[in-house]
């Protein structure tokens, strides 16, 4: 008919937009497809040409989900290298795939929350979005079964070196007879347990350990919440040995006693107390017992 004719004569005439419409978003992805090798098009993604692609793949995984996308329609986008229908469960089977890779690589699943992979996945925050799901109740059976089949997967990374901090203590105290851990030691498998110590020292004075952890640190022989207030007894001892020695207190910086301890610092640091406030009146009063002692050198 002349009227048909006159209409498909027109440049650009459709006579089914919507089926229009879609050919032309997928044309758009699969050369989308083809400059950036994958379908992880963003959702505010626009062409060079303003097509918004974004939301073009969008309405089409929706259409998918309510049933009304046509088998045809399906079958062309499956066709497509890297199409997903749901992205999310996409990506954690990515992550998945590379924490095991991490895993079987480190021997443990606790990296840094901003560790990326070497081709750029951002699997720490992938990890600790999982952690997050799993608190919130979001995570499947299915899920939560993947991740606990890991070796050393662990939901509460916190808890799980709290665990570790205490059994390499334990070992240290069956090994050396006390916990008076030096700040800096650190195990032979390299743990920093001298900074695992002091962390928990200062967790108690500020009242973020819970009853359950102070009972298991001072289930510990010789464990102390105040190294320094256990150790001034012993201390002084060696103060009063070395007046008896020198006949004064005036202990140079640097000293240390014939068995290595830097009783210069020590007493110094008492001097200092001192002058701040911060020495009780029975530690004043045991150091001012002593003959020849003075708060100022100078």
């Amino acid at each position: 008919m002349k009227e048909i004719a006159d209409l498909e004569a027109l440049k650009g005439w459709v006579w089914d937009p919507s089926e229009a419409k879609y050919q032309e978003g997928l044309d758009k992805l699969k050369a989308y497809q083809e400059e950036h090798g994958d379908m992880r098009v963003p959702v505010i993604y626009k062409t060079p040409d303003g097509f918004a692609l974004g939301g073009w793949v969008g309405i089409r995984r929706k259409d998918y989900k309510k049933g009304a996308l046509s088998q045809d329609r399906i079958a062309e986008l499956e066709a497509l290298k890297g199409w997903v229908w749901d992205v999310n469960e996409a990506d954690y089977q990515e992550g998945l795939d590379k924490l095991k890779a991490y895993q079987e690589e480190h021997g443990h699943t606790r990296m840094p929350a901003l560790y990326k992979t070497p081709d750029g996945f951002a699997l720490g925050r992938w990890v600790n979005t999982r952690r997050q799901d799993y608190r919130k109740g979001k995570l499947s059976d299915e899920k939560i079964a993947d991740l606990e089949a890991l070796k050393g997967w662990v939901w509460d990374p916190s808890e799980a070196k709290y665990q570790e901090g205490l059994d390499k203590l334990k070992a240290y105290q069956e090994e050396f007879g006390d916990t008076r851990v030096s700040a800096r030691y650190k195990t032979p498998d390299g743990f920093a347990l001298g900074q695992w110590v002091s962390t928990r020292r200062q967790d108690y004075r500020k009242g973020k350990l819970s009853d359950e952890k102070i009972a298991d640190l001072e289930a510990l022989e010789g464990w102390v919440w105040d190294a320094s207030e256990a150790d001034f007894p012993e201390v002084l001892d060696k103060l009063k040995a070395y007046q008896e020695e020198f006949g004064d207190t005036r202990v140079s910086a640097r000293y240390k006693t014939p068995d290595g301890f830097a009783l210069g610092g020590w007493v110094n640091t008492r001097r200092q107390d001192y002058r701040k406030g911060k020495l009780s009146d029975e530690k004043i009063a045991d150091l001012e017992a002593l003959e020849g002692w003075v708060w100022s050198v100078k």
